[in-house]
């Protein structure tokens, strides 16, 4: 059975941090297909946790986010995200996008709340799968996790 885009009732928001324009505008376009509308870009894990920091901003619906970046990774960037007991962020669900093959690497970013865990290239499938599941849409099929 196909999945249904996003209800257009809801003005889903998602933030896209990967430090390749090419893979954010990728991104972009895969999650307008789906039914997300509105995504803002970042080109590391810093400049996305000064845009969550802001009070006055919207809070995400979730946050699609690469591994290895300059400046803050994926890691640093959740272990922040996840251990500040006083970011609004903290439960917002994380996608990581990576091209990592490291397991216990993958397996620490389960252990920070990451979850769902994409390979690159991403497919369009794969991140609807991916986006319905963390947000709450549908019941995952094939989300990968570490050792799978």
């Amino acid at each position: 059975m196909a999945m249904q885009p996003l209800s257009s009732e809801k003005s889903w928001l998602a933030l896209i941090v990967d430090d390749h324009p090419y893979m954010r505008g990728l991104i972009r376009t895969m999650l307008q297909q789906i039914g997300i509308k509105h995504a803002e870009e970042f080109e590391n894990g810093e400049a996305c946790l000064k845009r969550i920091q802001i009070k006055e901003a919207a809070v995400p619906d979730l946050i699609i986010l690469d591994w290895h970046m300059q400046g803050m990774d994926g890691y640093t960037f959740c272990n922040t995200v996840r251990l500040d007991k006083d970011l609004r962020a903290k439960a917002i669900p994380i996608i990581m996008v990576t091209g990592e093959k490291d397991r216990m690497l993958l397996e620490q970013a389960w252990d920070m709340g990451v979850k769902a865990v994409l390979n690159k290239p991403v497919s369009l499938p794969k991140l609807k799968e991916a986006v319905y599941h963390v947000i709450g849409v549908s019941a995952p099929a094939e989300i990968r996790k570490p050792g799978e």
